[in-house]
């Protein structure tokens, strides 16, 4: 990961997340210009697991990726997969052996 872009939160509360499409577009082809390829989103779930809810799959499409941090600090990544379902990642960090 080589870009960070913050977006705010549309929802009208604060126990959602929704993502302005527009503004995610146009964060999207900003990267594009810089040789950059948005990969997905990341967002917590401060009062819950790490396990996608049902917002958080019927708001994705297939490729894209999630990252959900829980409140204990756990972490999780998925990759979404056609018809709503999502495949949990192996997630490794910086300097492990697998780089």
């Amino acid at each position: 990961m080589r870009a960070v872009e913050e977006l705010e939160n549309r929802a009208s509360s604060e126990a959602r997340f929704e993502l302005d499409p527009v503004r995610t577009v146009e964060a999207a082809r900003r990267r594009r210009r810089e040789g950059l390829e948005l990969l997905g989103a990341w967002h917590t779930h401060p009062m819950r697991s790490t396990a996608l809810s049902s917002h958080d799959l019927a708001g994705a499409s297939p490729g894209q990726l999630s990252i959900v941090v829980a409140a204990d600090g756990a972490l999780a990544a998925y990759e979404h997969t056609a018809h709503g379902g999502a495949a949990r990642l192996e997630l490794s960090t910086a300097g492990s052996a697998r780089d």
